[in-house]
């Protein structure tokens, strides 16, 4: 339809009135098109809302391009106020940050109705982005206006949104506190199934903390209600969690039951961030049953999608893996250079937990016996400074550790936030 509208503007219209009253009724269009897919976002729907919005993409684009080029802020924001969860799943990183540095400095030119939706978008757009100063800022405002709606759904949504952003800032139990302030809003609102995200939240925290019985039955506690809602992306990101989990009380092949399952939900969403992490986790996986060739390769593939994404924390997370590989691979200066490509990393990501740290901080011990203290700090120091797709490319070595048609990075099209 885009190239359809071009050809009719060029040979059809003959005044620039003509071509902003086309334009304008083009983006009221999709705009409808865009509360359509809105409804059916989470539930069982939702790929078929995905693909359709991934076959108008250039449609949206356009339109949102000349609503912010003609200062149409109101459907600008409108628009961002449904896309930009399109735009996180599937990992438009230039799209969202398009629309967060033209958009948002106009937002108090926007009527409150439009912009507490885009606030939303914007506060997660800039959290996926390490930006938690300004995060805050979107989602406080939002807060307000929430509170002056009386609209328990946005107040609830919000408090949630607000503890990823303090769980990124290392406030641990400022972030607990805000899912469950966010949980108990949800639940006077509509019940259970309105809280099953919040629910969820705790349990990664929990899992994140090391409290593992809690983090299971926040967990599948949340599992359930997001099956009952038929949200694939949640069950998806449940079951990921629920398998390291298992992983931890070494239950390998529920573990790996869960992280399949999870895979193959997250290829047929086009989930990116999703793909990553299970890739990840199967890496890990195989590095627990001695394939250390196959987890490489799994690890190779995650790094590629998290790269794609600028998925930081993701990239951090699998870099330790990887340096695990390394040293299981008498390569302890390599080991090193990752850890000093995750340090870097770590200096813009989200605070690590206490059982993160102790956990790198036990990994870069081993190194150390493994290579000598002058030699880790050296190498460490390479990898600080490397950019994580040359260091990975000088540890793969292609031609020689493994055959070309084997490292084939995964081609799919992503923690969760409402």
């Amino acid at each position: 339809m885009l190239e359809t509208l071009r050809n009719f503007a060029r040979e059809g219209i003959s005044s620039p009135s003509d071509f902003f009253s086309l334009s304008q009724r083009h983006a009221q269009y999709y705009g409808q098109f865009f509360e359509k897919a809105g409804l059916n976002w989470f539930g069982p729907d939702e790929t078929a809302w995905i693909r359709q919005m991934e076959m108008e993409h250039g449609n949206l684009q356009a339109a949102l391009e000349w609503a912010l080029n003609n200062d149409q802020y109101e459907i600008a924001f409108h628009y961002g106020g449904m896309l930009w969860n399109f735009w996180y799943v599937r990992g438009y990183v230039n799209e969202s940050r398009n629309w967060l540095e033209r958009a948002m400095p106009h937002r108090h030119l926007v009527s409150p109705s439009v912009l507490i939706d885009a606030l939303n978008g914007a506060g997660i757009l800039a959290w996926s982005f390490n930006d938690y100063v300004q995060a805050r800022t979107f989602l406080q405002e939002r807060l307000v206006l929430s509170r002056e709606a009386g609209d328990l759904h946005r107040i609830g949504t919000t408090f949630s949104n607000l503890g990823l952003v303090a769980e990124a800032q290392g406030d641990f139990d400022q972030a607990m506190a805000f899912y469950k302030e966010a949980a108990s809003v949800q639940q006077e609102e509509g019940g259970p199934i309105k809280a099953r995200i919040s629910i969820g939240n705790q349990g990664n925290l929990a899992l994140r903390l090391g409290d593992y019985d809690q983090a299971k039955f926040f967990l599948e506690e949340s599992l359930a209600l997001e099956k009952e809602f038929g949200d694939k992306e949640g069950v998806a990101s449940k079951n990921l969690r629920l398998a390291e989990i298992a992983l931890r009380f070494d239950q390998i092949g529920f573990a790996e039951e869960l992280c399949s399952q999870s895979l193959k939900i997250f290829q047929e969403l086009d989930y990116q961030q999703g793909l990553a992490d299970a890739l990840s986790l199967q890496g890990i996986l195989a590095q627990k049953r001695g394939n250390i060739n196959q987890a490489t390769i799994l690890f190779y593939q995650s790094l590629t999608i998290a790269q794609a994404v600028q998925d930081d924390y993701g990239i951090a997370k699998t870099l330790e893996a990887l340096a695990k590989n390394a040293l299981n691979q008498e390569e302890g200066e390599f080991a090193a250079r990752f850890i000093g490509c995750i340090e870097a990393i770590h200096q813009k990501t989200p605070s690590l937990t206490k059982v993160e740290q102790a956990e790198l901080d036990g990994l870069i011990a081993m190194i150390q016996d493994a290579v000598g203290t002058e030699g880790f700090f050296s190498a460490r120091g390479k990898g600080y400074g490397m950019p994580v797709k040359q260091i990975l490319n000088e540890y793969l070595n292609l031609s020689k550790r493994f055959e070309k048609d084997d490292i084939n990075p995964f081609d799919g099209s992503i923690s969760r936030k409402e």
